[in-house]
């Protein structure tokens, strides 16, 4: 009976270290990332956003990035990857897409979470969340 105890509570260890690991690294270059929420300094959601459809990110391995945001034509300019800090390189946008694209020049880092992408943004606090495009 203590063979067996004991033999149960190895197996119980065991799987709540390996429940413990670290979850898998997110890829986040040469991925469409759609835009989902913005977030104040306190991490709320400060509005719904309408056609998140028409607000895609991609950091291309090229060191280039593409932007859609309801313009006739994708945006591309150019990033600065280092670690976790992130600076984007945009043209000026079609007027239907400045706030976004100014709110991602305000980039400076990012995580990666349950949301999925997180830009944390300069001077407000905020943040951008984008989700992988399936």
């Amino acid at each position: 009976m203590r063979l067996a105890v004991l033999f149960l509570a190895i197996t119980l260890g065991c799987a709540a270290a390996s429940a413990r690991a670290d979850p898998p690294q997110i890829q986040v270059v040469g991925v469409d990332w759609q835009w989902t929420m913005l977030l104040d300094a306190d991490g709320r959601a400060t509005a719904e956003l309408p056609n998140t459809n028409n607000y895609v990110l991609a950091l291309l391995p090229d060191g280039s990035v593409r932007v859609s945001a309801n313009c006739k034509a994708p945006l591309t300019g150019t990033y600065e990857l280092n670690g976790n800090q992130l600076a984007l390189h945009l043209p000026p946008p079609c007027p239907e897409a400045k706030m976004f694209v100014q709110l991602l020049g305000r980039a400076q880092r990012f995580t990666v979470d349950e949301r999925g992408l997180v830009l944390h943004l300069r001077g407000s606090g905020g943040a951008m969340v984008f989700r992988v495009i399936a």
